[in-house]
């Protein structure tokens, strides 16, 4: 099948399959129009073996990384922070500017191991997957796992409102 071919049989159905993933028609075809676009810029096309498996897994993967840097997105700008009650510590985030709790969390991940650091900000901030970053790093995608485990466990314990 030629890309043209592939594109005008599995379009359709695949904004379809995304619109379920993450519910928005239109965030959905920009989804797999980008997703077309990366695989006609890759030159990969001629090499993959079944283009309806490959496509629908690539397909819900860029949606659970476009939910993954929207959680980030809204977790750096502090959209949960002020959702919890309770804690002794609300008041005084309360009272914290946008701009404050950012520079506090950043404050935070600088404090982090050196590896930890760079693995935290390829795949939660630059948006990698694991795969991506642990190529980038040099290092395994286990390894990778486990550094974002131990920042998110690191931001916990230092920053409460982390959920």
């Amino acid at each position: 099948m030629t890309f043209e071919e592939v594109f005008k049989k599995y379009y359709r159905s695949l904004v379809l399959y995304a619109t379920s993933l993450i519910g928005e028609e239109e965030l959905a075809e920009d989804i797999v129009q980008n997703l077309f676009v990366k695989l006609w810029n890759s030159k990969l096309f001629s090499s993959i073996g079944s283009h309806q498996s490959y496509l629908y897994n690539a397909t819900r993967n860029a949606c659970i990384d476009y939910k993954r840097l929207k959680k980030n997105q809204l977790f750096l700008a502090g959209s949960d922070m002020d959702q919890r009650t309770g804690d002794p510590f609300e008041d005084e985030q309360e009272n914290n500017t946008e701009e404050e709790r950012i520079a506090n969390l950043y404050k935070i991940i600088d404090s982090f191991p050196p590896k930890c650091k760079e693995v935290f900000f390829k795949v939660c901030i630059e948006n990698k997957s694991y795969a991506e970053a642990a190529l980038l790093l040099g290092i395994s995608t286990s390894m990778v796992k486990k550094q974002v485990v131990k920042a998110y466990k690191l931001i916990r314990e230092k920053y409460p409102y982390f959920s």
